[in-house]
């Protein structure tokens, strides 16, 4: 069974720097901008969208978690790896701006190309924070190979620090 979903709109544009300081630009179908309305008393957002550049599944269930060499294969639905069966991401977003008037939405952090068609739009509250998450050894011991700017267990990002 298949299903058809219609975009809401698209990333018109990412701008520069890491994921979590740069600004991107998502703009909504005009027949849709009313849906905005609101959003702009939030924070932060789930931003669904299609990971449009990728070049499809490998058909691998099985990848090593961060690009750790070392470490022992893990399932593709215990990742955050974007080569996955279906090509959906998901970003949870600090809202900038809510232009409803023009139907666009400008948002930090966001982990999606230029181009990415989004899916759909949640406003991100206290139903879906889970305070102190479960997460597997390699997860953690991977922590020295992030980017310095990335967030950490128990310290605040940097956009948090401000």
């Amino acid at each position: 069974m298949g299903w058809w979903i219609r975009p809401i709109g698209h990333v018109i544009h990412v701008g520069p720097g890491d994921r979590w300081s740069r600004r991107s630009m998502i703009s909504i179908e005009p027949d849709l901008r009313e849906g905005l309305r609101g959003l702009s008393e939030y924070s932060h957002a789930f931003i669904i969208y299609i990971l449009h550049d990728r070049r499809g599944w490998d058909g691998r269930l099985l990848v090593r978690p961060h690009g750790l060499e070392d470490h022992e294969p893990v399932g593709i639905f215990a990742t955050r790896n974007p080569n996955r069966p279906n090509p959906i991401g998901l970003s949870v977003v600090e809202i900038v701006d809510v232009d409803e008037e023009e139907g666009v939405l400008e948002v930090m952090g966001l982990d999606a190309l230029s181009g990415s068609p989004v899916m759909d739009i949640k406003p991100y509250d206290y139903w879906d924070i889970v305070w102190e998450p479960r997460v597997p050894d390699w997860w953690c011991s991977s922590i020295n190979s992030w980017p310095s700017w990335s967030p950490r267990p128990g310290r605040p990002s940097s956009r948090q620090r401000r």
